[in-house]
């Protein structure tokens, strides 16, 4: 009999509920699964697979899948996927769109999503779900909380002492093709929405293109056929488009790069994301409306193609009347820290002060009587930080990530400036998954969604079990993920809660 299988993971903070109901085709209404999960402790961490079924008789194929989030038994949201248990098709309207935005209400904060699977694996649909209260102000609510404890005063508590989470690449949201979207976009929320679900550090690689990408794209097209062989091996950057060639997509790439061209924007490889100038603007924005939180933005050119190296082909390859067979064609402009100062000069007239990594020994008392509440960590100047990413994280092996947690907090780095453990795998990387990302029909079936409930379950329980580790670390330490979630937030409440000597211990569930 023909099924379709669900794996639900699901994060539930202290007064919340899912409520998870599971119907096979024919049966949408009366739903043979119904569970109910709460949480007694700082986060319940949840897992279960599930399979829709056929009717008896092999008539009916769709069946249903349904979580309800409730506080004090009253409903906050619904989320239904209607799924062909004989093809596993969602035959949601929705289902082509990624962004389907956090939901960040007075009294709670939902974000969820969803991995649309084929036959490979996972070959069951990826879904989760984060339930928590409203931390919009956590910082703000902390730091209060801190004051109000005798233990301690604002003067007493350093940057470096608060455990910051954060976004990993966190300006790749913008609305782009399938295809691209599927391979470069790490976010679904963008940096306004991010700022009130919790992340207070963000990992932004600003780019400009340059003019020469959008002939480049052409001459690859035009000689698809003597470049497809040398580029195969290519497995980042621009070799990837290759595919999209061949189905000729060139048309609807083009527009994208050449909206961007000479702009400073996220660069993720060499697809442009997020323009710098709005997401500080936006950060500045939300600090303007809340006096007491404070943003760290680190400044990276890690994974952005410069230039690229074209084949030495039987065939002349024309960029700017210029023959460049066998040569490197600059296509990404790495703008220098005095550029981007001079960017944002013009956002800074409401008072807010740029800090660098000698805000991290300033104490909180200090940075909010001064407004330094905007630290931004140049490349040239940036902190000497133990980082647990490495090559391996090119995998879709959940253990992965919780294996670098683990190593890097046995060992001493109270000589380093900033503590960065990267929650987040590449399974882009994987030969495997760029073919998914490319062939991928709609903006859920990202191989970043097919692993990151399953090793987010992992890696955020190891958060909270490494407390006495992480309470212990010298460094600002920082924690980030990809597709920015609550359920980091609601850790790192627990965890400052803890460094401070508020709570006397944390028991994960």
């Amino acid at each position: 009999m023909p099924s379709k299988g669900v794996d639900f993971y699901g994060f539930v903070a202290k007064g919340f509920e899912l409520e998870i109901r599971k119907a096979d085709a024919g049966n949408k209404d009366k739903p043979d699964v119904v569970q109910h999960i709460s949480s007694n402790s700082v986060l319940r961490f949840f897992s279960d697979h599930y399979e829709i079924n056929t009717n008896v008789f092999g008539l009916k194929y769709e069946g249903r899948f349904q979580f309800i989030a409730r506080k004090d038994g009253r409903e906050l949201y619904e989320r239904s996927l209607r799924i062909n248990a004989n093809t596993g098709n969602i035959d949601n309207e929705d289902i082509g769109n990624i962004r389907i935005p956090a939901r960040v209400e007075n009294d709670y904060c939902l974000s969820f999503g969803l991995y649309d699977a084929d036959s490979s694996n996972p070959n069951a649909h990826q879904i989760y779900a984060t339930l928590t209260p409203n931390r919009k102000t956590w910082q703000s609510d902390f730091f209060r909380a801190v004051s109000n404890s005798q233990k301690k005063t604002l003067s007493d508590v350093f940057l470096k002492d608060i455990f910051l989470p954060g976004s990993h690449d966190a300006g790749m949201y913008t609305d782009m093709l399938t295809e691209a979207a599927n391979m470069a976009n790490t976010q679904h929320d963008n940096i306004s929405k991010q700022l009130e679900l919790g992340a207070r550090y963000f990992d932004f690689r600003p780019g400009k293109l340059r003019k020469e990408v959008v002939p480049l794209l052409h001459e690859v097209k035009k000689h698809k056929s003597k470049i497809l062989g040398p580029l195969a091996f290519i497995t980042a950057g621009l070799g990837f488009i290759l595919d999209w060639f061949l189905d000729g997509k060139i048309n609807d790439l083009v527009p994208l790069f050449q909206s961007k061209v000479g702009k400073t924007s996220h660069i993720h490889a060499v697809i442009p994301g997020e323009s710098y100038y709005d997401f500080i603007r936006e950060t500045v924005s939300f600090l303007e409306k809340n006096k007491e939180e404070i943003v760290v933005i680190n400044i990276a050119d890690s994974g952005i193609l410069r230039d690229f190296e074209v084949p030495d082909l039987p065939v002349d390859v024309i960029i700017e009347g210029q023959k460049v067979n066998g040569k490197k064609v600059k296509i990404v402009d790495v703008p220098s820290k005095a550029e981007l100062e001079a960017e944002i000069q013009p956002l800074l007239g409401s008072g807010i002060k740029i800090g660098s990594k000698a805000s991290f020994n300033k104490s909180i008392r200090t940075l909010l009587d001064t407004h330094e509440r905007l630290i931004i960590l140049y490349r040239e100047e940036g902190p000497d930080t133990a980082d647990t990413y490495g090559d391996d994280y090119v995998s879709y092996d959940k253990n992965v990530v919780t294996k670098a947690v683990k190593k890097l907090l046995s060992e001493n780095n109270d000589s380093k400036e900033m503590v960065k453990l990267q929650l987040q795998l590449t399974p882009t990387g994987v030969p495997d998954g760029i073919a998914r990302a490319v062939k991928g029909t709609n903006k859920c079936t990202t191989p970043l969604y097919a692993t990151k409930p399953r090793t987010d379950l992992e890696s955020y329980r190891l958060l909270l079990e490494k407390a006495d580790d992480i309470k212990s670390l010298k460094p600002l330490t920082v924690a980030q993920n990809d597709f920015y979630d609550n359920a980091l937030t609601e850790i790192a409440v627990a965890l400052n809660e803890y460094k401070a000597g508020l709570v006397s211990g944390i028991r994960p569930e």
